[in-house]
């Protein structure tokens, strides 16, 4: 399910969703536990696996470290990205990249388009990392501080709404 998946990651909701319910299955079915009343989240933190679609996400953004790095054989002008030449202030990277000119809705959601906005919002401490594993695991740990964050603000946001 990840061949490639930098590429045909899906930006609908939906798409994404149907990919998730396929790993939650796939949870059930490992730890061969079919009782409803059984939290899949649960099961899924047992066998750590991370959301398919925060895995996409890490692959999209450790892919776009290694174009920039020369760590694969894709020239950055083959993908139109282009590093900004201004000088950039604030804790976001040092390695900004232009933000393509998006005349299509296709074009919009492609790899590059996508990735280049989440690049240019991560800190330099991430983005001037010397290796390919030291960025995708700091990378990670950022994410899923993120991910803790945003759940604990919307359990915030519904204990207020009682």
């Amino acid at each position: 399910m990840e061949y490639a998946s930098i590429i045909w990651d899906p930006h609908f909701i939906k798409d994404s969703d149907v990919l998730e319910r396929v790993q939650r299955r796939a949870a059930r079915w490992i730890t061969n536990n079919h009782d409803r009343t059984t939290s899949v989240t649960s099961l899924l933190q047992q066998l750590h696996l991370e959301p398919l679609g925060e895995r996409r996400h890490i692959s999209r953004l450790t892919f776009l470290y290694k174009i920039l790095n020369e760590h694969v054989a894709v020239p950055m002008n083959h993908l139109d990205l282009v590093l900004c030449d201004r000088p950039v202030r604030g804790p976001t990277t040092k390695q900004k990249l232009k933000i393509p000119r998006c005349t299509s809705t296709r074009f919009q959601k492609s790899f590059a388009a996508r990735t280049i906005t989440e690049w240019n919002s991560l800190p330099d401490s991430i983005t001037s990392l010397v290796s390919v594993s030291s960025f995708r695991s700091q990378l990670s740990a950022i994410l899923i501080l993120y991910r803790a964050r945003r759940r604990a603000h919307s359990i915030a946001a519904i204990s207020t709404e009682d």
